[in-house]
């Protein structure tokens, strides 16, 4: 055939309007019989090398009402009829479906090998929630070999609680002609706590019924994560910020006000040397340079808070702290608040400022007080020691949280009203107020 043809026809493409004598069946959309080319009222050529045609026929290959082929034969040694048309027509069908039937199984070998090498979840559930299809990472997830899936039911992999509350109600949606599309905290049996994006979207049999749903399951944990890490930066810079900007008003405002607290303390001190200590005025005396004094301490509490005071770090023990100034913690609470306070006998011992600690300590059980209001109630003050675990300090409402290990805690319980949610996400917000 090679010497009797020599065209090289590897990679040739012709626009319907060249095309020669092979297209006409595609034009006429019929097959066609040509006994006598060189009477052919319409030549187009032939290309460099091909075999001089003495006769031909041509018909086209139909599928799905279009045509996706074209056979052609030539130079018989006597005339084509309808038998060559026939014939020619059988055997371009049975070719062409040789050829699909090899095109489908390449596809089907190549989705199979996309399916089983990508990381996401795949997985074909029939009508009654059985794995029909199950990739290897689907396979994985869910801690059982892909062949042993097929045919079991989802609710006895899954759980009655997860099939239930998540997958039930959104596959029918889906069986019922509905995509599905969501997100979701999901545990697997193989693989525990992810954050999983879901695609469910319907499967359909080549009559265009749904037969079941397809179900993409995609782990994004890790951004997840990322995404919550940049959220908590976020929140720390924005706190930060707040609190530099509440410690520069802080100074400046403890600044000022010392200057004129001294100038009282100074002009006081000096009257009460000038005045005898039987003057009517020097009783008064004693009440301004008091009330001077606490000024100063509200004054260096705020310098303090704003980075400029100095704090006077000693070893303290709590049980002292709390213990000498019980009869001053009594005196904020009014008489139908009773003060109970239970000390540890192992006596905890801490580094910190006690004068930063007793205002702590004296500004809790105010707050413990008038959460009381005037009903009958108790106020309970302890000290101890305990392991504090991660579980545990990650209820803490500090940002940052500590490392796990031994702590010392002094604790103020109430019989009060309590913190709504919004108010304890507030707690350790500057100047914050619910008065």
């Amino acid at each position: 055939l090679r010497e009797f043809c020599r065209t090289n026809a590897s990679g040739m493409r012709y626009p319907m309007e060249q095309a020669g004598i092979w297209a006409d069946c595609i034009r006429q959309r019929t097959p066609i019989i040509c006994n006598e080319y060189a009477a052919h009222p319409h030549p187009r050529g032939l290309p460099e090398g091909h075999a001089r045609i003495v006769r031909f026929i041509s018909v086209p290959v139909w599928r799905a009402g279009r045509i996706v082929a074209v056979v052609g034969q030539g130079n018989k040694d006597r005339d084509y009829d309808s038998e060559d048309v026939d014939c020619l027509s059988n055997l371009a069908d049975l070719t062409w479906d040789i050829i699909d039937r090899r095109r489908q199984e390449e596809q089907r070998h190549l989705f199979q090998q996309i399916v089983a090498t990508t990381r996401d979840m795949l997985a074909l559930i029939d009508r009654d929630f059985r794995y029909r299809v199950v990739n290897e990472a689907m396979a994985t997830a869910l801690g059982r070999p892909a062949r042993d899936l097929q045919g079991t039911r989802v609710v006895d992999v899954l759980g009655p609680d997860c099939f239930e509350r998540v997958v039930r109600p959104r596959a029918e949606k889906c069986l019922g002609g509905e995509p599905q599309h969501y997100q979701e905290w999901m545990s697997f049996p193989a693989l525990s706590g992810r954050f999983v994006d879901i695609t469910q979207s319907p499967f359909r049999d080549d009559q265009g019924r749904i037969t079941g749903y397809v179900v993409v399951v995609r782990d994004r944990t890790d951004m997840k994560s990322i995404e919550q890490e940049r959220l908590d930066m976020e929140r720390r810079l924005l706190h930060a910020q707040k609190l530099e900007s509440l410690g520069v008003l802080a100074g400046g405002i403890a600044h000022d006000f010392n200057n004129l607290l001294m100038a009282v303390q100074g002009h006081a001190e000096l009257l009460a040397e000038r005045l005898t200590s039987g003057s009517s005025h020097h009783a008064h005396l004693g009440p301004i340079l008091d009330a001077a004094r606490r000024g100063t301490e509200l004054t260096n509490q705020l310098l303090a808070y704003s980075g400029r005071g100095v704090a006077k770090i000693t070893r303290i023990d709590l049980n002292e702290l709390v213990s000498g100034n019980v009869h001053l913690f009594q005196t904020g609470l009014s008489t139908r608040v009773t003060l109970d306070v239970r000390l540890d006998p192992g006596r905890p011992v801490i580094e910190g400022d006690a004068g930063q600690i007793q205002q702590v300590v004296m500004n809790l059980i105010l707050n413990a007080g008038e959460a009381i209001g005037e009903r009958l109630g108790r106020v309970v003050v302890s000290t101890g020691t305990c392991e504090a675990d991660t579980a545990l300090l990650e209820r803490s409402r500090i940002p940052e949280k500590p490392v796990p290990g031994r702590f010392v805690y002094l604790e103020v319980a109430d019989t009060g009203c309590g913190m709504t949610p919004d108010v304890q996400e507030r707690l350790f917000e500057p100047f914050f107020s619910t008065k």
